[in-house]
């Protein structure tokens, strides 16, 4: 028993080390509660469990778009890359942030989440948008953008799209790329070429960010989404 409780002892102290590196400002209530129970290990195990969650949470909320936006926010800007992103057919990619056509984005945009969101020392907000296709596959697209004082995109950018996968390949796939490109502001030509990683840009098809669209290098612009 007395190795058990030497364990959690280790573990408490850990994680408060841990989460002092993360969240300093809050660690005297949890040292204070700690103190008064320092002989019960229940308890002890009890707040080690409650701070690895919230450490757990704490480092999972810095690259999701909650980290910097509200609720609001997040849903104005959410809209917009959905605009920015979908191919909708009748609809002139120039007047895709029309008000006449908002009822038809508004049907697909459940289909979509941004999956990461950070944003970088260039002040450049990087993500990866997630859009569910066929049953269980989704695609994910990177990109970058900067919005104004009132969240509206003012540079937009598609800097890679992944094959339609499922989510459990999808993820690691997207932490991988994401990190990249917060970390270089791009992505390396030899990631690029990764055909299980990336699915375009690619020899015949980049963005186009006066138009919006993966284009055809070699002819006009085509719809891959």
């Amino acid at each position: 028993m007395g190795e058990l409780e030497s364990t959690i002892d280790r573990l408490h102290e850990v994680i408060l080390v841990l989460l002092d590196k993360k969240i300093g400002a809050i660690r005297p209530y949890f040292f204070i509660f700690d103190s008064a129970n320092k002989n019960m290990r229940s308890h002890k195990l009890l707040v080690a469990s409650a701070l690895l969650a919230l450490l757990a949470c704490t480092a999972n909320k810095k690259d999701t778009i909650d980290g910097y936006h509200n609720e609001a926010e997040s849903k104005k800007i959410l809209a917009q890359v959905v605009r920015y992103n979908y191919y909708n057919e009748g609809i002139p990619p120039q007047d895709r942030f029309q008000e006449t056509y908002n009822e038809k984005y508004e049907k697909v945009l459940p289909s979509f989440s941004i999956y990461k969101y950070a944003i970088g020392k260039d002040d450049f907000q990087y993500f990866v948008l997630y859009r569910l296709h066929h049953k269980d596959k989704h695609r994910a697209v990177g990109g970058r953008l900067k919005i104004n004082d009132q969240n509206r995109i003012v540079f937009y950018e598609e800097i890679f799209a992944t094959p339609l996968l499922p989510k459990s390949e999808l993820d690691p796939k997207s932490d991988f790329l994401f990190d990249e490109l917060v970390k270089h502001g791009k992505i390396q030509d030899d990631f690029l070429k990764m055909r299980q990683y990336v699915e375009w840009p690619n020899e015949n098809q980049k963005y186009d960010t006066v138009k919006h669209e993966w284009v055809l290098v070699y002819s006009n612009t085509i719809n891959f989404r």
